[in-house]
């Protein structure tokens, strides 16, 4: 959605809610069990993200087969 709204000129508003999300996601860590911690959770959500697509699209084939790879990790 933010790219879209990225394209439009003289978006303000849509410049701001970038830089709040930017500088959220590029959270500095201190140590490496918060390193760790925190590409955990960008797994988890990626991992989620690849299964609805798979429950959305059950009956495709290609999706089947990273349902059983996922399955198998």
């Amino acid at each position: 959605m933010i790219s879209r709204m990225m394209k439009q000129k003289n978006n303000q508003w849509a410049a701001n809610l970038n830089k709040i999300l930017d500088t959220k996601m590029l959270k500095k860590v201190k140590t490496k069990g918060e390193a760790v911690q925190l590409i955990k959770g960008h797994i988890q959500n990626a991992e989620n993200i690849l299964r609805n697509m798979i429950k959305q699209n059950a009956k495709k084939k290609l999706f089947s087969m990273i349902g059983e790879w996922l399955n198998v990790i």
